[in-house]
């Protein structure tokens, strides 16, 4: 089938990557390079054809462990689901029930914390209601930062990417950005591994 998204990421310290595909079907994929060769795939979920328009599925490894993470659409549901590569094998699936989000996930983000002792990725989502959320996985689980609401209800359309995250490489603060379908612009916020600043209007 057509592939329609491609994700593909390398681990820092070593000549692994991780390659993560979206086709026609909606069927979310993943296969290993180990610096010579290419793993047979693995099937995450299928999305379906409503869903498979949207990329909603990100790698990421870990800075320090070179583990990586796979977070994605678990065929529709609310809750996305993720699932840990050892460095061997892929571990079980494991369902996220900390967003407060309600639609489906349709567009995920993952963006690893580059200082070289630091473990702690960034994820960014936005569902089929317009609703973003982001949360920072710690090593072992997934952080809330300390919000466990929305952080925006009325985002830009759900139907293109209107979100990202980004860490600045010298402190290791992360930025969470998206734009708003109510004041068209775009908000964003800061964590500095202790705290979430509130949102904070960027007027184009």
């Amino acid at each position: 089938n057509n592939i329609q998204y491609i994700v593909l990421k390398f681990a820092k310290n070593t000549g692994e990557a991780i390659l993560g595909t979206l086709d026609a079907t909606g069927d979310i994929r993943v296969q290993v390079w180990n610096g010579t060769v290419w793993g047979s795939t693995t099937l995450l979920a299928n999305v379906g054809t409503t869903n498979d328009a949207y990329r909603g599925f990100d790698i990421e490894y870990e800075t320090s462990g070179n583990r990586a993470i796979v977070v994605y659409n678990n065929a529709n549901a609310a809750d996305p689901a993720y699932r840990l590569w050892n460095g061997t094998s892929w571990e079980p699936a494991v369902v996220t029930s900390a967003p407060p989000t309600t639609g489906a996930p349709r567009w995920i983000e993952l963006e690893r914390n580059p200082l070289s002792a630091s473990n702690e990725i960034a994820l960014m989502l936005l569902d089929a209601n317009a609703d973003v959320y982001g949360m920072v996985w710690n090593g072992s689980g997934w952080s809330t930062m300390g919000t466990g609401a929305v952080w925006d209800a009325t985002a830009a359309p759900s139907t293109q990417k209107i979100i990202a995250v980004a860490y600045e490489q010298s402190s290791g603060r992360a930025m969470f950005m998206w734009g708003d379908s109510v004041a068209t612009d775009q908000y964003y916020r800061l964590w500095d591994g202790a705290t979430l600043t509130s949102p904070t209007l960027l007027d184009i």
